[in-house]
């Protein structure tokens, strides 16, 4: 981490459980997004993955369960869990 350029890149962490045989090969490693992108009339902030990054993931994976850690909204098709979005799941007993 430096300070020589401006921190552009979001990581996304693709994690299954037992083998994993992909339903695409043509999906690629790295996905550029212009920070102009409009998001439902709005700029993307910080950390919002932009909603092709969704479909490229179902695009690799096929329709499989999936779950979105440290989510900022709520998707369908998705479960997700964060304490911004709508409709986190919960974790504990709490």
């Amino acid at each position: 981490m430096g300070f020589y350029t401006r921190a552009g890149s979001e990581s996304v962490i693709i994690a299954t459980k037992g083998k994993f045989k992909p339903a695409s090969h043509g999906v690629r490693a790295v996905f550029r997004a212009d920070e102009q992108i409009q998001f439902e009339g709005q700029a993307i902030v910080h950390s919002r993955k932009p909603p092709q990054v969704r479909d490229l993931i179902v695009e690799l994976c096929g329709d499989l369960p999936r779950l979105e850690m440290f989510a900022r909204e709520s998707t369908p098709g998705w479960d997700v869990f964060g304490n911004e979005a709508p409709g986190s799941i919960k974790i504990g007993s709490d």
